[in-house]
């Protein structure tokens, strides 16, 4: 509210009082986010419930909740999870049937109520662990993927760190391309016994 005080120039001067009201609409222009970012569950957990996924918006209403939950686009996702709406602001996540121990992403969806409504796509990390006598372990979901990965590339490299120095090698003291295991043998011998333990390294 602003009060304003007008006066004219006439003579005599007269004054004036007014009251201006100025209201501020807030827009819609922050879409909503979701909370936690992660769950867990246990592999073999009869209770299939996953976690409870709470919405906030930066907006006032009418341009925050109620806000529609709902799981991404991705095809396949409704044959494994479930999302219902529990208020305004929560819904649940819920398995349909329980997972083999592993991190999986769920996208979901969460909208808010403004117009015009504003969507956010959110990926929610759930890890599905071991639970033995009432401790939950999540390392192996932690580091399954990753080290697998991780060990198919060591070998790779590896492979690559024992064949190439010897092959090329090869190719200089012999001057062909064509390898055979006799061929092998006869560049050992021809070079020191560094080279010759090194080729029947590989000859093995």
């Amino acid at each position: 509210m602003l009060q304003v005080e007008m006066c004219s120039y006439c003579s005599p001067p007269a004054t004036g009082t007014g009251t201006l009201v100025i209201t501020l609409e807030d827009g819609n222009d922050h879409a909503p986010s979701l909370y936690p970012s992660v769950a867990r569950v246990c592999e073999d957990s009869k209770d299939l419930s996953v976690v409870l996924l709470g919405g906030r918006d930066e907006d006032i209403s009418p341009n925050a909740d109620p806000f529609k939950f709902e799981l991404g686009k991705q095809a396949g996702l409704e044959k494994t999870w479930k999302i219902t709406k529990v208020n305004n602001t929560h819904a649940q996540v819920s398995l349909l049937h329980n997972l083999k121990r592993a991190n999986y992403n769920l996208p979901i969806i969460v909208t808010d109520s403004g117009m015009p409504p504003l969507p956010n796509s959110t990926e929610i990390k759930v890890q599905v662990c071991t639970c033995k006598k009432n401790k939950m372990d999540c390392s192996a979901a932690d580091s399954l993927h990753m080290s697998l990965a991780m060990l198919i590339c060591f070998s790779f490299i590896t492979l690559l760190c024992k064949f190439i120095p010897v092959f090329s090698l090869f190719l200089f003291i012999h001057g062909q391309t064509s390898v055979t295991r006799t061929d092998w043998v006869q560049v050992a011998f021809r070079s020191d016994t560094r080279v010759l333990t090194m080729l029947l390294c590989h000859l093995q």
